[in-house]
């Protein structure tokens, strides 16, 4: 058989797909190549507008929302307006900016509560807990040790609640003024106070003639205090139950007590609730009662 003859015209087609083939080939390489950052990004403000609805609708979504959303200024300003709350499941960024903590914590529903969710930074700030605590001075646990130890602050809180003491420095523990400011609005202030304190007679002396209830959280030693048991029962009679056993066994002191309330007499020594002018006193007074 001949040779089939290649004309020039069948060579020049040949090339022209070789070259068509390169070229296809060429450009695949070419996409696959491509990086990532350089491929179009959809657009994401319908998303952003949906979280934003959301959360408009009712600040609970704040919480299901992507923390992409969750860091937007106003998606979070909208959340924490509705209710302070929300920036317990804010991203530290938002937790760390001052005027969407300002705006949770002044959120007049939670009552200073979300300063509890503040940054490690605005915790240390001053005004800031002075505003959560003048609203509940138990926050006063989240201030920084520094603000913990400043008179200002702490005295601040234990005006709202005395209890807050517990969380002050040691050395406000043993400090007079703040003990007396804590006890003005919750008289169990003092089962946080220094040691020496709980057993200063004079101290006490002056709070259990006028709410003779604080006698149960006086130190062992005031509770066996005839003086500091007999001005407990003139003011409350059933702050006898809080007495030392030698005490509940004191005919005067008993006696004190069911005559200011009859019903003192069930924490009376067993020898004495069979007494028959304590019992007889107790009866009269229940009865007149």
């Amino acid at each position: 058989m001949d040779d089939i003859e290649i004309t020039p015209e069948v060579d020049f087609h040949t090339d022209i797909i070789t070259e068509t083939i390169e070229i296809e080939e060429q450009s695949n390489a070419s996409e696959n190549d491509q990086p990532e950052d350089s491929l179009e990004v959809p657009d994401d403000e319908e998303h952003r507008n949906d979280a934003l609805k959301s959360v408009q609708n009712d600040w609970n979504n704040y919480e299901i929302i992507s923390t992409r959303y969750q860091s937007d200024i106003e998606i979070s300003t909208i959340a924490v307006l509705q209710s302070g709350d929300a920036l317990k499941y804010a991203p530290d960024i938002i937790k760390d900016n001052h005027e969407i903590v300002f705006l949770a914590v002044t959120e007049p529903s939670c009552h200073g509560k979300p300063f509890e969710y503040a940054s490690e930074r605005l915790q240390k700030d001053k005004d800031l807990v002075l505003l959560a605590i003048k609203q509940n001075g138990l926050l006063l646990q989240y201030a920084s040790d520094e603000l913990k130890s400043d008179y200002e602050v702490v005295s601040t809180a234990m005006k709202q609640n005395g209890l807050s003491l517990q969380y002050a420095c040691e050395e406000f523990k043993n400090n007079y003024n703040l003990v007396q400011i804590g006890i003005s609005s919750r008289i169990d202030t003092i089962k946080y106070a220094s040691n020496e304190i709980q057993n200063d007679k004079d101290f006490f002396m002056k709070f259990v003639k006028k709410r003779g209830r604080i006698l149960q959280y006086g130190s062992g030693i005031l509770k066996n205090d005839y003086d500091i048991v007999i001005a407990a029962v003139t003011n409350y009679g059933e702050s006898l139950q809080y007495a030392s056993q030698e005490l509940k066994n004191n005919h005067d002191i008993v006696m004190t007590a069911v005559k200011q309330n009859g019903a003192s007499l069930r924490y009376a020594s067993q020898d004495l609730k069979n007494d028959y002018k304590i019992v007889m006193t107790a009866s009269q007074i229940m009865v007149n009662h």
